[in-house]
């Protein structure tokens, strides 16, 4: 499975099992800049059932334009 950003800031990145951070600190996965991210936005969580996504409170995500929470 390969997480894709829809604008192309990112190349697509093959998601393995365990655990992707996504944020802004320094030692996230995924780094994204924005006044809106979080140190540790949210988390991808990769197991042989599928990804399951672990969203930090206050933080704004969407998934396919959709907004999830």
């Amino acid at each position: 499975m390969k997480l894709v950003f829809a604008a192309g800031e990112f190349p697509p990145t093959l998601l393995q099992q365990g655990v992707k951070r996504i944020g802004s600190a320094s030692d996230a996965d995924i780094r994204l800049r924005g006044p809106d991210i979080l140190p540790q936005h949210c988390e991808l969580q990769v197991g042989p059932q599928g990804v399951m996504l672990k969203i930090a409170r206050g933080a704004a995500v969407t998934v396919n334009g959709r907004p999830v929470d």
